[in-house]
């Protein structure tokens, strides 16, 4: 599944380069399909959330044992509150004849690569924070400062393909949190229902989980939804 999160990131940022109403199309389309499966955007689609897991791969090169262990889960579930004060400042910020400028500091995303005179900007110096902070925590930006994840977080919590963990053949060998990139803590759920997961599914990927049917999606909902049993 690695593969497919790549292309589909890649297809995303080239249809987004060349023709932007596609693009909008295809986001508005995955926005709906996250009330199926959660947010699928974040964990296949969005540029910027690829690019950190390219970075973590070479921070899991780099730092080996050490990465993504600097931040205890305590700090990192009162880091993760940032993202409402991101998502605050910014509907703020939206409102105010500064949200122009507010922006061109903030917003670290895939412009940046596309218009150099972006380089001449504070929103180089923030991209490039997050980058070396990608070097030793997977996805920091997705984890703590982005707003869109406000949202989507709200609504993946509603999908109708439920993330299940069945304790009677779980060994609690946390295999499927060490490649979780959002630090879900999966072991600890019977459902998977936290605002944090963005449906990248690493957990379901072959040769993660040593028990097979520990970890499974539940098509239940599915069921319900369409008027069955």
């Amino acid at each position: 599944m690695r593969g497919y999160r790549f292309f589909a990131a890649l297809l995303f940022l080239l249809i987004a380069v060349f023709n932007w109403k596609w693009a909008f199309v295809l986001f508005v389309l995955m926005e709906v399909l996250q009330i199926f499966v959660g947010r699928v955007f974040c964990g296949y689609a969005c540029v910027y959330g690829i690019y950190q897991s390219f970075l973590a791969s070479i921070g899991r090169w780099l730092c080996t044992n050490r990465f993504g262990t600097l931040i205890p889960p305590r700090i990192h579930e009162a880091l993760s509150c940032l993202r409402y004060v991101s998502m605050a400042a910014l509907l703020f910020f939206a409102a105010t004849s500064v949200g122009a400028a507010f922006s061109s500091v903030y917003a670290p995303d895939i412009r940046i690569w596309m218009d150099p005179s972006l380089y001449e900007r504070p929103a180089f110096l923030w991209f490039a924070g997050f980058s070396l902070a990608g070097l030793l925590v997977e996805r920091p930006y997705c984890k703590y400062f982005c707003s869109g994840s406000c949202f989507a977080g709200a609504f993946s919590r509603l999908r109708l393909f439920k993330l299940r963990r069945n304790e009677a053949l779980c060994v609690q060998c946390k295999r499927c949190e060490k490649v979780c990139p959002m630090s879900v803590p999966i072991t600890q759920m019977d459902v998977v229902e936290s605002h944090n997961c963005i449906a990248c599914y690493r957990c379901l990927d072959k040769g993660v989980c040593p028990k097979i049917g520990a970890l499974l999606l539940d098509v239940h909902g599915v069921n319900k939804f369409c008027g069955g049993y």
